[in-house]
């Protein structure tokens, strides 16, 4: 059976031949035998706006300059069937949810039955789908020890997005090691990092070679705790801030990843995790069921066996091809 594109070509080439007779060729699909009439000179559709994006609202409009034709029916995807049934609208608006390429035609009649048929070119682009990954940050217990000789003092702060908040101080007294508890949040969703200075008083520390031991224990609230040392000295000025970034994780301990994902057409969702430590793939697909726009949510956990930096890799792909990829830095400790 001959496609209406490669038929309304043929038409096309016909009309434009005949034009300066004032004679049109025309014909419906499907239909092998043209019709030749002497009234009006073009009949065309023209699709505005012809190229958009998903979701899409298409203006379709026949023209014709002949005043009998009182009929008209429409086919979107130039297929052998017909989206409407006769009627006497020469506009109508549609609108497209997902990607396409390809032809919309119509065809109109006159009250003696004399066909005209008309296709117009159109595009229906598709977005990739919007996604976000996060994490969800663990509660801890932050613990600060130093110990040292008498003048040696140690400030806590905590930084977060550019702003620092003081949480604490300590003065080394003779005999005593000094310890500062408070609460902090831990774990690749974690967005800030201790800063712990150092300042050398006028006795013990304050000369040349004095030295200031600290250490920082962390607790989770599950109980997994870890350790980490650090060794203020006077004499070497550039120890004297010691950062400690709340953005990892241990071993052994669940971390919970959360991806949210939306597509503003009807497409469906698959979530595909590489967690970048040799572990299987896993994916999930979510199904639109023809609503749009479309939102999907991909919670997942995953446990790190050894240390290390690891690089979290989720891809969000849509049923049409399009694809958003997001990567997320693990640290382990």
């Amino acid at each position: 059976m001959t496609s209406h594109s490669v038929l309304f070509g043929l038409v096309l080439v016909i009309a434009l031949a005949v034009t300066a007779q004032g004679i049109t060729l025309v014909a419906g699909p499907g239909d092998a035998d043209d019709a030749s009439v002497t009234t009006g000179t073009y009949f065309r559709l023209i699709a505005t706006p012809s190229n958009c994006t998903e979701p899409c609202v298409i203006r379709f409009e026949a023209e014709t300059d002949d005043p009998e034709l009182i009929f008209f029916r429409w086919n979107w995807t130039n297929d052998d069937s017909w989206d409407t049934p006769w009627l006497t609208d020469t506009v109508v608006y549609i609108t497209f949810r997902e990607n396409y390429d390809g032809y919309a035609c119509v065809e109109s009649q006159d009250d003696a039955g004399v066909s005209y048929y008309a296709c117009t070119g159109y595009r229906i682009m598709n977005v990739p789908p919007q996604a976000t990954l996060s994490t969800a940050t663990s509660n801890a217990t932050a613990t600060l020890r130093i110990a040292g000789q008498k003048g040696s003092g140690v400030s806590v702060y905590l930084e977060e997005r550019s702003n620092e908040t003081l949480v604490g101080s300590l003065l080394r007294e003779p005999g005593k090691p000094q310890t500062l508890s408070f609460p902090v949040a831990v774990g690749p969703g974690a967005s800030g990092s201790l800063s712990i200075e150092y300042t050398p008083g006028d006795e013990g520390n304050g000369h040349a070679n004095g030295a200031t031991p600290a250490w920082l224990n962390i607790t989770l609230d599950s109980g997994q705790s870890f350790q980490m040392q650090h060794t203020f000295n006077a004499k070497h000025p550039e120890t004297w801030n010691w950062t400690v970034d709340l953005n990892l994780a241990l071993t052994g301990h669940t971390i919970g990843f959360t991806a949210n994902a939306v597509d503003p057409g009807p497409d469906d969702l698959t979530f595909g995790w590489d967690f970048g430590d040799g572990s299987p793939v896993e994916s999930m697909t979510y199904y639109s069921l023809g609503v749009y726009p479309f939102t999907a949510t991909d919670v997942r956990s995953h446990t790190y066996s050894t240390e290390g930096n690891y690089t979290v890799t989720l891809k969000v792909s849509d049923d049409d091809g399009g694809e958003t990829i997001l990567t997320m830095a693990v640290q382990i400790g």
